[in-house]
């Protein structure tokens, strides 16, 4: 068959066309999956952005916390020096039920300590938990190598025996977040004598 010229530059037109058309449409595929990507990856990126402020706030307030109790676990706590027992001026192990009796703790600074301290009077218990029968809180400003006295008074409710053994004294330090705990021997915690008049005199 004979092709006339006419007809080969028909064919090469339409060719030439038919290859522009797919041209354009890989250029609009191509324009379609970048600004999808784009979208995509900005996404991406505001969740990162998300994320790493999430991490920072996250630990600043790890950092907020645990730097007060970094400080305090390197502050020194105060000795307890010396702990008495005192009914009508007169230093005691044991007590009658019913007197007023007054605990006293000589603390002496190793260092300079400000803040509180809580003096608590537990009861020990025989059989069961210990617990707080009084609870005084003393705002100290103690300088280093000085010492002070903390007082407090109380009354016992119950005798040593049976559920209860006595009582004793817990010294909680608020700012170096320590505590200290009398004993367990009698003494020196106090014993609680239930007693008629006349009988034997606590020593």
């Amino acid at each position: 068959m004979r092709v006339l010229p006419g007809e080969l530059l028909m064919v090469a037109d339409s060719a030439n066309r038919f290859w522009e058309n797919v041209t354009n449409f890989n250029s609009f595929f191509s324009v379609r999956h970048v600004c999808g990507a784009s979208r995509m990856g900005s996404k991406a990126r505001k969740g990162q952005v998300f994320i790493i402020l999430l991490i920072i706030l996250v630990v600043v307030i790890v950092l907020f916390v645990a730097l007060p109790m970094f400080e305090a676990q390197h502050k020194s706590t105060p000795l307890v020096q010396q702990v008495f027992w005192n009914v009508n001026d007169r230093n005691v192990t044991s007590c009658y039920l019913g007197e007023d009796v007054e605990a006293h703790i000589v603390i002496k600074g190793t260092e300079e300590y400000s803040g509180s301290i809580v003096v608590k009077i537990r009861k020990d218990a025989t059989f069961w938990f210990d617990s707080d029968y009084t609870v005084k809180t003393f705002p100290v400003d103690l300088p280093g190598g000085q010492t002070s006295e903390l007082v407090t008074t109380f009354t016992p409710d119950e005798g040593s025996g049976g559920q209860l053994r006595g009582y004793f004294v817990e010294v909680d330090f608020l700012t170096t977040h320590s505590d200290w705990i009398m004993e367990s021997s009698y003494p020196p915690r106090l014993k609680v004598i239930a007693i008629t008049p006349g009988g034997d005199t606590p020593s």
